[in-house]
């Protein structure tokens, strides 16, 4: 059960994270200078964005279905980035039908807010747990908007659907779960490997992280006489 003070301290960052992702609701929700959908700063969602609508695009038979939601043709990101991008826009989707491809501007906007903002902000909180248990409050809140107001970490909420978000998302709950686990090797051990795997899979940068599962079952190993 959460002490008082962790129950205080979670709903203040409650708080902040709604107010966080709701002020980058009026910048995202319109699309780039010049009158272009997507963004001017990059070319990525140009580039990404075609390959989640042929994955929402259904298909004649089972076979073709398939093939759209699986081969999306564009592995400079991994199958994670695609299918979490797919699904966030599936709702509107079935409820819009074939009108849904029109409105691409709104498109972007969901899946900024979504794909970014959102998963940015759940690893913020996650990495200020495991680094403070949420036992100070004033401790965690600066922890937490420190992180937030990062210079490269506004940057990339703006006018910005990229895979990074997701990747920091699952390496903080890489390292989330293995201090949940405390060298048992139980299913937070799994679990943690799992979030490993998925942030490689990714993008690349989760690549740098690869090491911390064998690291941890050699200290598992050495420090607390778990056989191999």
């Amino acid at each position: 059960n959460l002490s008082k003070q962790k129950k205080i301290t979670l709903l203040i960052l409650f708080i902040l994270s709604i107010t966080y992702f709701v002020i980058f609701i009026p910048v995202n929700s319109s699309s780039s200078e010049g009158g272009s959908v997507f963004s001017i700063f990059s070319i990525d969602e140009n580039a990404t964005y075609p390959r989640v609508a042929k994955m929402l695009k259904g298909g004649k038979n089972i076979h073709e279905l398939w093939g759209n939601l699986i081969i999306y043709s564009d592995y400079h990101y991994g199958y994670p980035f695609y299918f979490l991008s797919m699904l966030v826009l599936l709702p509107r989707r079935i409820l819009l039908g074939d009108a849904f491809f029109a409105d691409k501007v709104t498109n972007i906007f969901i899946l900024r807010q979504m794909i970014n903002v959102l998963p940015i902000i759940f690893a913020a909180v996650i990495l200020v747990f495991y680094k403070t248990q949420f036992r100070h409050v004033f401790q965690s809140i600066f922890l937490f908007l420190l992180f937030l107001i990062l210079p490269s970490v506004v940057r990339s909420n703006i006018w910005w659907w990229h895979p990074d978000s997701l990747t920091f998302l699952f390496i903080a709950l890489t390292f989330f779960f293995l201090q949940k686990d405390d060298y048992q090797l139980d299913k937070n051990f799994y679990l943690s490997a799992a979030m490993c795997g998925l942030a490689t899979g990714t993008k690349l940068l989760g690549v740098f992280f690869f090491l911390t599962i064998p690291v941890y079952l050699a200290l598992a190993h050495f420090q607390h006489s778990v056989n191999w």
